[in-house]
């Protein structure tokens, strides 16, 4: 099966703004990619002045929590400032095994997400944050 993989163009972004970035461009594809019935919630980023739309789902947003809060923590180890974090995909089918079934998961479709970390500077600018703003919309709505 071939996988269908979607590269967002890298994005750099202040450590203070990391996790509402990663957070919007997740949810953003988790909401239009989910299947079945799905309630909207409405997400502002208040330092952002941005808004978007995220399933309005308990496990969906504690899984996105987690995974930011792991991608944080790894990338505050490493040196280089550069990370990719990849959503993917996947389908479980069945698979006959000897005397048994198997399942399987089969990734159908990758999301990779191109980060560079900037510190953080003392005094944001509004253009600096337009850029990221402007940034930010330009990959969302791709």
């Amino acid at each position: 099966m071939n996988v269908q993989q979607f590269s967002i163009k890298q994005l750099e972004v202040e450590s203070k703004h990391l996790s509402d970035v990663l957070r919007c461009m997740l949810h953003t594809v988790l909401f239009n990619r989910a299947f079945g019935l799905v309630y909207p919630k409405e997400e502002i980023i208040d330092t952002l002045d941005f808004e978007y739309v995220r399933c309005d789902d308990v496990t969906v947003h504690q899984y996105v929590e987690e995974q930011i809060k792991t991608f944080r923590t790894t990338l505050a180890e490493r040196e280089d400032r550069r990370a990719q974090l990849v959503l993917s995909f996947f389908e479980t089918r069945s698979k006959k095994a000897w005397f048994r079934k198997v399942e399987e998961k089969i990734c159908f479709e990758q999301w990779v997400f191109f980060i560079i970390l900037k510190e953080d500077s003392p005094v944001e600018t509004p253009e600096a944050r337009e850029k990221l703003e402007n940034e930010l919309r330009e990959r969302i709505i791709r």
